[in-house]
Formats: C-alpha cells, sequence, structure tokens
C-alpha cells in the first residue's frame, strides 16, 4: 500500500514540476507579447493605399488609410464598458485607394445608433491604431447568417463573405481614446509576467512538499522495520 502511496506522490510531483516549468514559459511568453504590443505602437504610422492586404506586421501599429468610406455599409457592434456601460461600436467600411481591400474602420463608441458621420464616396484620410477584433471562441450563431446593421460582435471575414469582397483582418480604431482603451487593455492581458511567475513558485513548492513527504513516509517505513 505504501509503494503505491509512494509512486502517486512521485507521479503528483513530477506533475508539478511540469506545470511550474510551464507557467515558466507562459510568464517569458507574456514579457514578449507585451514588449511586442509596445514597440508596434511606438512606430511611425504605415500608410495604407493601393494595398491589397494588410499583414499580420500592422497588428498594433498606426496607420494612415487613403480611401473612400462606404457609409451605406456602416453597421454597428455590440459592447459593454469595463464599468458596465452597454453601448455600440461605429464600423464604416472604407475602401482602399488603388485597391479593392476594405478596412474596417471603428470610428468611436456611443450609447445609441446614431446617424453615420462620414464623406461617402469622398477621397478621405483615416488615422488610427490597428486591433485585433475580439471574436469569441464560441459562437452560438450560424456562419451563415447575416446579422444586418448591428452585430453581436466583429469579424472580418464574416463581412468579406456577406459582401464578397477582401477585407483587412483588423480594425482600424480612429477616436484616439478608445485607440487607447484597447491598446491598454491589450498590455494588461500581456503584461502577466509577475503573475505566472508566482504560479510557478506555488507549484515548485507542491512538487517540494510532495518529495517531502515522500521522504517522511520512507523514514517512517525504515524506523518500523527497526
Amino acid at each position: 500500500m505504501r509503494a503505491l502511496i509512494g509512486i502517486g506522490v512521485v507521479l503528483v510531483s513530477a506533475l508539478c514540476l511540469q506545470l511550474g516549468f510551464w507557467q515558466l514559459d507562459r510568464a517569458e511568453e507574456a514579457e514578449a507579447q507585451s514588449a511586442m504590443v509596445q514597440e508596434q505602437a511606438a512606430r511611425e504610422p504605415v500608410i495604407i493605399e493601393g494595398s491589397e492586404t494588410v499583414g499580420t506586421d500592422l497588428l498594433y501599429r498606426r496607420a494612415v488609410a487613403r480611401g473612400r468610406f462606404e457609409t451605406k455599409h456602416h453597421f454597428w457592434v455590440e459592447s459593454r464598458k469595463p464599468d458596465g456601460r452597454r453601448g455600440l461600436h461605429h464600423i464604416v467600411p472604407l475602401h482602399v485607394a488603388g485597391s479593392e481591400l476594405r478596412v474596417l474602420v471603428n470610428r468611436g463608441w456611443v450609447t445609441n445608433q446614431e446617424a453615420p458621420v462620414g464623406r461617402d464616396r469622398q477621397p478621405t484620410e483615416v488615422e488610427g491604431l490597428f486591433v485585433r477584433p475580439a471574436i469569441p471562441a464560441l459562437q452560438l450563431t450560424g456562419s451563415n447568417q447575416v446579422f444586418g446593421d448591428r452585430w453581436p460582435y466583429l469579424e472580418p471575414k464574416r463581412y468579406a463573405r456577406e459582401h464578397g469582397v477582401s477585407v483587412a483582418p483588423f480594425v482600424l480604431v480612429e477616436d484616439s481614446r478608445l485607440a487607447g482603451e484597447l491598446l491598454d487593455a491589450e498590455l494588461g492581458r500581456a503584461d502577466k509576467w509577475g503573475m505566472h511567475i508566482g504560479y510557478a513558485l506555488q507549484w515548485f513548492a507542491f512538487a517540494v512538499l510532495s518529495l517531502l513527504f515522500l521522504m517522511v513516509l520512507g523514514k517512517s517505513r525504515q524506523r518500523e522495520k527497526r
């Protein structure tokens, strides 16, 4: 019986060690992600004109997109602020000049649906920050469902399917205050180095305690043999 207990303790200790090293890896990833986000946001704005794609290297980059708003296709995305206030993100597609690419521009957060603001079919220039849209892992809506002018979440691929156009994978947030909030939120998610280090130390401590218990068990067995 004690042999089985000893084997179980060894397995638990090994598992704790593995979880500890896994948390160390997560800490390293979080540190790298935080540094990447800050570095990207600090770079000079990139010009989006005559481009057919927006690469992953532009995530969290400031950009100036040139083209024409297509306000007839504007829509709203339901959202909730951290303080619990409910509202809507106003999304207007921008047809990039010299290409067939569309960039979905987040023009700001409002508490209710308002008339679209934009210069439809007139050349314009939009400066903002490219961010990744928050797409839920579990989607309760079908891939073929049409959301209309009010969406539960923003998904560029869905917009591309509905309108038969090429769409950038990221959203250009025009409102500087909103862009700052989203960037701070992303940095908050990425900057969790200390949390992962703390978890790693806990798992290593559990592994040490398991081994100490095994040593005590072994000494107890030796005393009984005497």
